[in-house]
């Protein structure tokens, strides 16, 4: 990898794992008295897939971490912006 850290951060995209946004979702619904007996089948397979997508994503952190240990340090340099 050609890039230092910071440009590799740069460029990553940015997201949140898709298990957090769906357990905050669920519990939104709760909270707000929203969830009803019917619901219950629909949020499961929601959640059974949140949690996979979730899994994924923190596969794919790990190879970014990864990626910014192999990645070219610049010492005595303060990016700009810090």
């Amino acid at each position: 990898m050609n890039q230092s850290p910071l440009e590799y951060l740069c460029s990553s995209p940015e997201t949140i794992n898709p298990a957090i946004v769906t357990a905050r979702k669920i519990q939104h619904l709760e909270l707000s008295g929203q969830v009803t007996p019917e619901m219950m089948a629909e949020l499961a397979k929601e959640a059974k897939s949140a949690i996979a997508e979730g899994k994924q994503a923190i596969t794919n952190y790990g190879y970014s971490l990864e990626q910014l240990k192999l990645a070219n340090s610049q010492p005595n340099k303060i990016p700009w912006g810090f």
